[in-house]
């Protein structure tokens, strides 16, 4: 059913979508330079956790890569207390403002990230995984107008 797709793992797209200019102004001055969304993910749960890890490995990384988006950062706090939140950090590189906007029509007919995804998906009322997704738009600078992944020997 097309509703489950406008979950929490989309619905970030749209809100995001709608705050940034789509002028053909911007997009001629800020021309090379990617929009980068940054998303935080608190999660309900260590189990919640792990339920949005496998979905995000299994079905969430293809879709963003058949969608020709990438590299995509994914991350966690290395090291946390008993009792801590579970946070998962999303970086996702977009050639502009209007590719965030065509990613998520793309996600919306993407039938095997539907497929992939359907246990994450179909979390009702009483058992959402996430508890607050937080959303920042930033803009590539001239020192680094796109998303590059470091080298081997600085990693």
């Amino acid at each position: 059913m097309k509703s489950t797709i406008h979950s929490v793992l989309l619905s970030a797209l749209a809100l995001a979508g709608a705050s940034v200019s789509l002028t053909p102004d911007a997009d001629a001055q800020d021309a090379g330079k990617q929009v980068f969304e940054l998303r935080v993910y608190n999660l309900k749960s260590k189990e919640k956790a792990e339920l949005f890890d496998r979905t995000v490995k299994d079905a969430y990384l293809p879709a963003l890569k058949r969608a020709g988006v990438g590299p995509v950062g994914i991350f966690k706090k290395k090291d946390t207390a008993e009792g801590d939140p579970e946070v998962r950090f999303v970086l996702l590189p977009y050639n502009s403002a209007d590719d965030l906007v065509k990613v998520k029509q793309k996600l919306e007919a993407d039938t095997e990230f539907a497929g992939a995804a359907a246990d994450y998906l179909s979390a009702g009322k009483g058992s959402e995984i996430v508890d607050r997704i937080e959303s920042t738009l930033l803009l590539g600078f001239d020192g680094m107008p796109k998303l590059t992944l470091p080298s081997a020997d600085r990693a």
